[in-house]
């Protein structure tokens, strides 16, 4: 599978703003020979920067400040929204984590209060 590189995408944005037209993840997608989940969370991930616009009702997105922007900028928002998604998914996994060790420290109490209730009834 190939990859996604922020200069070749920033590139292919740049055209397609000059041009007038938008981008779906599936043209990305096609465009770069990835998988269009892949293509998807990269053009999510530049929308929540501002780099690019999603388009309310469709699957597209407006590029056009993508020409406002440098590709040093370009490639620091890419960056910062991977990164700001391995965060959350380092906060998913923390949660999960601490959720099954409450789970396990409920389990523990439950077990101690029925032992203590039955030393308490059978003394």
């Amino acid at each position: 599978m190939a990859e996604l590189r922020s200069e070749k995408l920033y590139e292919y944005l740049c055209e397609r703003a000059r041009s007038g037209q938008r981008v779906t993840a599936d043209q990305v997608a096609g465009r770069f020979g990835v998988e269009v989940g892949a293509a998807e969370k990269r053009l999510g991930l530049l929308s929540g920067s501002c780099v690019l616009h999603a388009v309310p009702g469709t699957a597209e997105f407006d590029c056009t400040n993508v020409l406002h922007v440098t590709a040093r900028q370009f490639e620091s928002a890419d960056s910062q929204g991977k990164q700001a998604t391995a965060f959350v998914q380092g906060l998913f996994e923390r949660i999960k984590r601490l959720s099954e060790n409450n789970s396990r420290l409920k389990s523990r109490i439950d077990t101690l209060n029925t032992e203590l209730a039955a030393r308490r009834n059978g003394s």
